[in-house]
């Protein structure tokens, strides 16, 4: 962040000109709107998950223990973050809302309606504070690099997108086909046992990183056909490897690309994620009432998978390895095998036995 934000703002003011400016200038009308999308998303979250996920999901290990004393320290906490994510139109800023969003507040909203211990809440603030802190005061010169145009980058980007996808076919990948969501977990495994380990490390870096800068370039160069394969290939990408977020990333890529040069970019995430919450609190009641809704698609997708999901498993290993040997990088190819694992089992596997039994 600091790179990008060096390059767009050269002319910083000095940390201790900063830190007087956090401290006593007052919200503009945009970030009164913006305080009060995040307190309503806070509050909304919080009651999504306790009358509607905590019920519906409690054989997932979302059980509700509201803590009113919790509550109070959830809204002290907001409140002392808050000046230092003010938006503005540095990328950074952008990103470090995202952090907030999508990882701080739900992180006090379970340790708000799960009960969970002060030290799960306290240290994802901590990170975010150091992240918004260092963000700010520390300087870091531009890299001199080569700069290569985005139209040289297209094609080997489409072409290494394509030669993935094309070669998951040629292992037989095609077996496991399926574009029904309520299928993905019992295809999973299959799909990727049936590819051989290199794939492990392809499939990420075309579905998290190919795709996604080729599907922008295309976008910018106006090559509209081009962005269109590029969508069908991350379609593709889901069937072959059941994997739900790669449905997903070409909506959100292009969303955010059309509403980035909005200086209100902050507050239009934030509208949508409220958004979300609302139609996902809307079926969660609809399931719990029986009276059909999405049969808790939406919500499951959205409010419980995708904003809740990873901050409760935050939670389980920092609760697992707080107390276990940690695992040092042994069961990354990084280290070439030369740290000895403390465990028989890789660590998305462990959390698994150790929380879920299976």
């Amino acid at each position: 962040m600091s790179f990008i934000d060096s390059k767009l703002n050269e002319n910083r003011i000095p940390a201790s000109t900063w830190m007087l400016d956090i401290a006593v200038r007052l919200p503009r009308g945009s970030e009164v709107l913006w305080l009060f999308q995040y307190g309503l998303y806070f509050l909304g979250l919080c009651a999504v998950y306790v009358f509607g996920v905590a019920p519906v999901y409690a054989y997932m290990g979302f059980t509700e223990a509201f803590n009113a004393e919790n509550l109070l320290i959830s809204l002290l906490i907001l409140i002392v973050v808050a000046p230092f994510v003010r938006p503005g139109v540095l990328p950074s800023s952008f990103f470090l809302n995202m952090a907030v969003s999508l990882i701080l507040i739900p992180t006090l909203v379970l340790y708000t309606g799960a009960g969970l211990p002060d030290r799960y809440a306290l240290t994802t603030t901590f990170a975010v504070m150091l992240l918004a802190i260092t963000g700010r005061v520390l300087h870091l010169l531009p890299l001199q690099i080569v700069l290569i145009h985005r139209a040289r980058l297209l094609p080997p980007l489409v072409v290494l997108s394509g030669f993935v996808v094309g070669a998951i076919f040629l292992f037989g990948g095609a077996r496991y086909l399926n574009f029904d969501l309520a299928a993905v977990y019992a295809l999973r495994r299959e799909a990727a046992l049936n590819l051989p380990g290199i794939f492990a490390y392809l499939i990420p870096l075309v579905a998290k990183m190919a795709i996604p800068f080729a599907l922008v370039f295309a976008l910018r160069e106006r090559r509209w056909f081009i962005a269109a394969v590029l969508v069908f290939l991350s379609f593709l990408l889901f069937g072959l490897t059941a994997h739900k977020s790669l449905l997903f990333y070409p909506v959100v890529i292009v969303s955010v690309y059309y509403i980035a040069s909005s200086r209100y970019l902050v507050q239009i995430f934030l509208a949508a994620l409220l958004t979300i919450l609302l139609v996902s609190g809307i079926d969660l009641w609809l399931q719990l009432h029986g009276t059909g809704g999405f049969s808790g698609w939406f919500a499951s997708l959205f409010a419980r998978r995708a904003i809740l999901v990873p901050s409760f498993l935050n939670w389980y290993y920092l609760d697992f390895f707080s107390t276990a040997e940690n695992y040092l990088w042994a069961d990354s190819k990084v280290t070439l095998g030369l740290i000895d694992s403390p465990f028989d089992l890789p660590y998305v596997h462990l959390i698994g036995s150790e929380y879920f039994n299976r």
